[in-house]
């Protein structure tokens, strides 16, 4: 079953929301390490592109194959977020940083 609570989905699930995305960063970078022969510890992952220092890089959907076929590993932790940039946390949608022209849109067509 899938719910929704209006705005509050991603702020009150934003926990859960980090730690799958660290499980799958972690099979990323499994992927690739076993893709390109390389130690995962030298594997980065920055702006949806996987690379390593030797030049070799991967979109997610190029590794997606690879990473399916790999088991979630246990014990992956989400990144420390004192290193998050800004726009990587949840707003919600009556934040004081949000324009009143974004809150007020209305769907036309021209």
């Amino acid at each position: 079953m899938q719910l929704t609570g209006n705005s509050t989905s991603t702020v009150g699930f934003w926990a859960r929301y980090r730690l799958a995305a660290a499980q799958a960063r972690a099979r990323l970078v499994a992927a690739a390490a076993e893709a390109w022969g390389v130690p995962a510890e030298e594997v980065e992952i920055s702006s949806g592109v996987v690379s390593h220092r030797s030049g070799k890089r991967a979109g997610f959907g190029d590794l997606a194959v690879r990473v399916a076929r790999l088991p979630a590993r246990d014990g992956v932790q989400p990144k420390d977020t004192s290193y998050a940039r800004s726009d990587d946390h949840p707003k919600p949608s009556n934040s004081p940083g949000r324009t009143r022209a974004h809150r007020t849109r209305r769907n036309t067509v021209s």
